[in-house]
């Protein structure tokens, strides 16, 4: 509970403070003052102080020296005057005067690596978010009695190169509240991954080690990265109170990348060799060459790396698979059955591996037809296919033991031989030794995928029913 605001005593001074003296000065310059606390002894007016910053030092950015003074925001204890009147409304519990803007720690969307370029499995960005105080409080400060409704929230980064740059959000401090602040992306991001001098699409290019200051600036600095920034810009504090912990950092590392400018490939069932290959140009980081290919779980295809002027064979020299060499990838053999599918993994020196995923289309349902008693009827000239819900069978009947001039012929399914359909008596009329061409015929529930074996057995005049 805060000090009231009229006669106040040392001894209350004293307990609120956890002091074990009565002396004014002390009391006044004590170590255990709450800075946070709107009202607290200043040097100057009472409570904004001379500077109008209440008491505070906030760590202002020098662009000559590339450092902030302080390193945290500083409580400037006086240096004399002690006024007892100063300690009026003094409120001492941290858990009721957070910071007037601060940077929740569990706020700040953390990724201690970004990898650039990757469609799975990595992080490209981080986002830094900042909550602040804009109404009214009789214990605590806000950001307009520090004279910061009108600043900026952003990151300065310090890249790999040593070099500085700022940007910010869009919106004045005065726009943001303490339940959703305002929030910056700091995005890794590749413009362009066909281009190994790529820009990222929110951040300084680079690959290496960067840190995100979080900071707030009297500029605008919203429409892109501005190097060694002479605004002023002062640092966010960081630290510890009671039911919150903020920070004002994070230090970061952008990978190596890899890139591969086609990410699926599609075969058709039918094919099978080299002739028949899918490509992928591989683009990566200086960092990150040469590239290494995985494709332990698409046994069923192969791989050749060619050189970026796509005549040159270098599968058999993998320390010349570097930026722009063109993966090619083919089907060993035809598809005979279901689809089949598999990741290639591309990957290079400390980068995230880079997946194609590969698919080997099904091969159709097979039709086979077949005499289902040679010694009543036999046929030639067989064959079938699947047409959407189409079964078409094809034949060349006759009638062993007589020449009989016209009979119906019957069918009896079974598919991946298991039985599925007959046609019992109702059949498809015939002459002895005529073809039947592409007869469309019924197949009752029986049902069929791609790559399944459809056997149909033809009889004479009766088809035997289902065991």
């Amino acid at each position: 509970m805060a000090l009231g605001t009229t006669k106040i005593t040392m001894t209350a001074i004293r307990d609120a403070l956890g002091e074990s003296t009565l002396k004014l000065s002390e009391l006044c310059m004590s170590a255990l003052i709450n800075k946070w606390s709107r009202n607290k002894p200043v040097r100057g007016t009472f409570p904004s102080a001379s500077d109008g910053k209440f008491g505070l030092q906030l760590p202002l950015w020098s662009n000559t020296t590339k450092t902030f003074t302080p390193t945290n925001w500083n409580y400037l204890t006086i240096l004399n005057n002690a006024r007892m009147g100063d300690f009026r409304g003094y409120e001492h519990d941290s858990a009721l005067t957070f910071p007037p803007i601060y940077c929740k720690d569990s706020d700040q969307e953390k990724h201690a690596v970004l990898s650039p370029a990757q469609p799975s499995g990595g992080f490209s960005s981080c986002t830094a978010k900042a909550k602040m105080l804009t109404g009214a409080s009789d214990v605590r400060l806000n950001i307009g009695n520090l004279s910061l409704s009108d600043f900026y929230f952003g990151v300065l980064i310090k890249t790999p190169a040593d070099t500085w740059f700022i940007r910010t959000n869009a919106a004045k401090l005065s726009t943001g509240d303490e339940t959703n602040g305002l929030s910056f992306v700091y995005w890794a991001a590749l413009d362009d991954p066909t281009n190994p001098a790529s820009t990222y699409q929110n951040l300084p290019y680079g690959v290496g080690q960067f840190t995100a200051y979080y900071v707030i600036t009297s500029t605008d600095y919203s429409t892109g990265w501005t190097q060694n920034p002479t605004g002023v810009i002062y640092l966010l504090p960081s630290g510890t109170v009671t039911g919150l912990t903020f920070e004002n950092s994070y230090t970061f590392t952008v990978s190596d990348w890899v890139y591969a400018a086609t990410g699926s490939m599609g075969f058709l069932y039918s094919d099978d060799d080299y002739s028949e290959y899918k490509e992928s140009i591989i683009y990566m980081s200086d960092g990150a060459e040469p590239f290494t290919v995985s494709m332990d779980d698409a046994t069923w295809a192969e791989f050749k790396v060619y050189a970026p002027d796509g005549t040159n064979d270098i599968t058999k020299i993998p320390s010349a698979w570097t930026n722009g060499s063109r993966l090619r990838v083919f089907p060993i053999n035809a598809n005979g059955g279901a689809a089949k599918t598999g990741t290639v993994y591309v990957n290079g020196a400390n980068t995230v591996p880079y997946p194609i995923f590969i698919t080997h289309q099904a091969a159709p349902a097979t039709v086979n037809v077949y005499a289902g008693d040679v010694d009543v009827l036999t046929v030639s000239a067989t064959g079938g296919n699947v047409s959407g819900a189409r079964l078409n069978i094809e034949f060349t009947p006759h009638y062993v033991p007589d020449n009989v001039p016209k009979y119906d012929v019957c069918w009896y399914i079974k598919v991946n031989d298991v039985d599925m359909y007959s046609s019992g008596s109702t059949g498809i009329a015939s002459q002895q030794d005529i073809h039947e061409n592409l007869q469309s015929i019924a197949y009752g529930n029986t049902v069929w995928k791609d790559g399944d074996v459809i056997d149909v057995y033809l009889y004479y005049e009766q088809a035997p029913p289902i065991a």
